[in-house]
Parts: C-alpha cells; structure tokens; sequence
C-alpha cells in the first residue's frame, strides 16, 4: 500500500489496483497533462517535476520525542572529497543546491580514499579502504560542514578522502 496524501486526513491507496487512467482522473482537476507529471511504471509510481524542480513530500519528523506532520518536504544528495593533511581530522563545509526553509536533517557515509593524487570523479574512485568516521557540525538552511575523523592512521596529503551524504527538508 501507499499512502497518497491530499490533504489531511489522507487516503491510503492501493497502488496495485492504479492505472493511468485512474491517476488522470484523480490530478485532472489540478494538471492539463497528467501524463507528463504522474505516471506508473513497472508497478512504481513515477513523479516528474518540471526542469530544475524538486517533488515535495509529506512526512512526519520527530524531533526528540515531539511528532511533526511537514509537507514541502524535500530529499537532496551528493558527494565529495576531501584532500588529506596529515592529521587525523579533517573538514570540509557543504553548500547545498538549494536554501532549506528551516534547518534540515543531514546523514552521511565515509566512502573511503582515493590513492591517486588526481581528483576523484565518481563515487566509484574510492577504491582504497580507509577507515574513518563521519559526523557533521554547524547545519544551516544553506550549508553543513563535513568532519572525517581518521580510525588509526593519519589522513594523508596525497591522498583524497571521500564522503556522501543526504538532506531531508522543508522547502517552501
């Protein structure tokens, strides 16, 4: 089942029993062209927003013990590097592609490093085990800065260390 909210209360639908007819029918009131924005694929229903434009969501966030129902919710992503200096702790600040509305939430991963003294490119460049902490400080609407603590040894200068990361927000 998912749930397709409207507005509160929300009805659960079982997408199972969805065609794009039923999904024409259902936005036709609000979008001309249905088609170009909602579609089902493969069983999975396929949002897509105009050029440079986010789908916003609905979501519930705890902060503490406190339930929060949010909408204009958005999900962002990326990755980067950083270059070593042989110390054990290193930072990077992260600007996002977008100005969030109020503080969003910020996970990462430490993806390990990159041996040759080139720049990375892709993801995939992290081929070298390294191990390493992730954490973050000092989150913004507009940025957050990276630290990657090293396990054992020092980060290398040679070297580059990568890091991905998610944001989940309000953008309004």
């Amino acid at each position: 089942m998912t749930t397709i909210y409207r507005n509160a209360p929300h009805t659960i639908i079982d997408t199972t029993e969805l065609d794009n007819d039923f999904l024409n029918e259902m936005w036709l009131e609000k979008y001309e062209d249905i088609d170009a924005i909602l579609s089902k694929v493969d069983g999975n229903i396929v949002l897509t927003p105009d050029t440079n434009k986010l789908v916003k969501i609905a979501s519930i966030r705890q902060d503490i013990t406190t339930n929060t129902y949010l909408n204009n919710i958005v999900i962002i992503h990326g990755w980067g590097f950083i270059q070593g200096d042989n110390s054990n702790r290193i930072s990077k600040t992260v600007t996002f592609p977008i100005t969030f509305t109020n503080v969003p939430v910020v996970v990462g991963s430490f993806l390990g490093q990159r041996d040759i003294t080139s720049n990375p490119t892709a993801i995939s460049d992290f081929v070298s085990a390294h191990y390493g902490y992730f954490s973050t400080r000092s989150i913004t609407t507009v940025n957050f800065v990276v630290i990657l603590q090293a396990n054992d040894d020092d980060f290398s200068n040679t070297h580059r260390y990568g890091f991905s990361w998610i944001a989940i927000g309000v953008l309004t």
